[in-house]
């Protein structure tokens, strides 16, 4: 008996596995305190100026305060891991519906 999933689990599951991946790559390459702050800033330090100057021009300097800042002051490998968790629970929630049956018609 093989499991056939939809277009939407698979997917789900791919990006959980793939976020999972990053983050234990992270975990292991970086050291354990490393913020997400830090680590993208020795990546692309354009890429937080950049990300900072569009959130306070779009008026919107709230999302920079309290959802960017605190995010980047946690440890890099925090934010693949949960998204991994996310899509994989999104997975998990979608997989066990159960089926919709449609019956099949005869053509002819």
């Amino acid at each position: 008996m093989t499991l056939q999933y939809s277009t939407s689990v698979r997917v789900l599951m791919v990006l959980s596995a793939a976020a999972l991946v990053v983050a234990f790559g992270m975990a292991l390459l970086l050291s354990p305190d490393t913020s997400l702050g830090a680590a993208l800033s020795r990546a692309n330090h354009q890429f937080l100026v950049n990300l900072q100057d569009s959130l306070r021009n779009a008026s919107m300097g709230w999302v920079w305060t309290w959802l960017a800042m605190p995010l980047l002051a946690r440890p890099s490998w925090l934010f693949p891991l949960t998204v991994a968790v996310l899509c994989g629970g999104g997975a998990f929630s979608l997989a066990s519906r159960p089926p919709v049956t449609r019956t099949h018609r005869r053509r002819g």
